[in-house]
C-alpha cells in the first residue's frame, strides 16, 4: 500500500468514525502496517467503565460495523482490521492510563463471508467469535459488568423469553432489546398503576410490513396476555418494535391498555387480527384511545 493510499483510507476511517461517536468517546487514530493489518483504537473517559455489558457491546459493535466497510471497501489490500475501544483510567501510580474494553478482529475472509444485511449489532459479537478456521474475534473486558434486573424484570424477560422461543419459526430473527417498567401512564390512572414499555429488534429481512405484523401478531398477542397475568397494577402495555435500518424508530407500535385487554374473550378472539382489531378500538376510542396500532405504510 503506498503512502498515499495509507493517507487516503486513515481519513477515510476517521470520517466513518468520527460521525456516529458518543459524545464521551474520542477518535485516536488509525495504524496501517506493511502486511494490510488495519488498527483504530477508539478512546473515552473513565465513564465508559460506567457502561453496563450490554449497553458497551451495543454501541462499540454499531461503531465497528459502520467502520468495517470503510476499511475492507476503499479498494485497498487490507489483510484485517482491529478495532479496539479503550477508557481512561487512573493506575496504580494515580497516573492516567488507557484500559482496553473491547477488541474487535475481523479478517478479509471473515467480513467477505458474512451477510452483514442481516447481522445486527446486538450479535455481531457472537457472529465472530463463533467463526471457525479465522484470525477473528470480539473480546469484551471483564471491567464491564452486566446490568442486573430486578425481579420484576426478570420475571417478565423470562416471560418474553419463552415467548420467543415458542413463536420462534414465525418470528425468526425477533429479539428482545429492553424493557421499561417505569413508562408515562395516561391521566386518571389510579394510584400505584404502571405501564410497561417491551421493545424488541425486528430482524433485518423484514421487506413487507403487512407480512410482518401478519407474523408478530400471535406473538404480541400472546406477550400482552402474559405479562397483563402477572399483577393488577398493570394498567398499560406497550411493545414496541426496531428495525434495523433506524434503530432509534419504533416501527411497529402495539398498545392495549388493561381496562379493554379484560373485555376480548380471548378464547375466541383472533389473534392474526390483533393490529386490525387495535386500529378499530383506537378509531373509537376518540381522544382518550385504550388501543392503538402503528406500522409503516407499505
Amino acid at each position: 500500500m503506498t503512502p498515499g493510499q495509507i493517507s487516503s483510507l486513515e481519513k477515510a476511517i476517521k470520517t466513518a468514525a468520527t460521525t456516529q461517536l458518543t459524545t464521551d468517546s474520542i477518535y485516536e487514530g488509525a495504524a496501517i502496517s506493511s502486511d494490510g493489518v488495519v488498527k483504530v483504537n477508539i478512546g473515552g473517559p473513565v465513564s465508559e467503565l460506567s457502561f453496563d455489558k450490554d449497553s458497551f457491546i451495543g454501541v462499540t459493535a454499531s461503531l465497528t460495523q459502520t467502520m468495517l466497510p470503510v476499511i475492507f471497501g476503499h479498494g485497498y489490500p487490507v489483510s484485517s482490521a482491529v478495532i479496539t475501544y479503550l477508557a481512561t483510567t487512573t493506575g496504580s501510580d494515580n497516573k492516567p492510563q488507557n484500559t482496553v474494553l473491547a477488541t474487535y478482529t475481523v479478517d478479509q475472509k471473515t467480513y467477505d463471508s458474512i451477510d452483514w444485511s442481516v447481522t445486527q449489532a446486538s450479535t455481531l459479537c457472537d457472529t465472530l467469535n463463533n467463526q471457525v478456521d479465522a484470525n477473528t474475534s470480539c473480546v469484551i473486558s471483564q471491567l464491564l459488568k452486566p446490568s442486573q434486573p430486578s425481579a420484576e424484570e426478570q420475571e417478565i424477560m423470562n416471560l418474553v423469553a419463552k415467548d420467543l422461543n415458542a413463536y420462534r419459526p414465525d418470528i425468526q430473527g425477533t429479539s428482545y432489546k429492553s424493557i421499561d417498567l417505569n413508562a408515562s401512564l395516561p391521566p386518571g390512572r389510579p394510584d400505584g398503576s404502571q405501564a410497561i414499555i417491551i421493545s424488541f429488534n425486528a430482524p433485518a429481512y423484514v421487506t413487507s410490513p403487512a407480512n410482518y405484523v401478519q407474523d408478530i401478531n400471535p406473538f404480541s398477542t400472546k406477550v400482552f396476555k402474559d405479562v397483563y397475568g402477572l399483577d393488577a397494577n398493570i394498567t398499560d402495555i406497550l411493545l414496541w418494535y426496531y428495525t434495523p435500518d433506524n434503530s432509534n424508530v419504533v416501527s411497529y407500535n402495539y398498545y392495549i391498555d388493561r381496562n379493554l385487554f379484560s373485555q376480548i374473550d380471548w378464547n375466541t378472539f383472533d389473534p392474526r387480527l390483533l393490529c386490525g382489531y387495535l386500529q378499530v378500538e383506537n378509531k373509537l376510542g376518540g381522544d382518550n384511545p385504550e388501543a392503538w396500532c402503528n406500522v409503516p405504510s407499505q
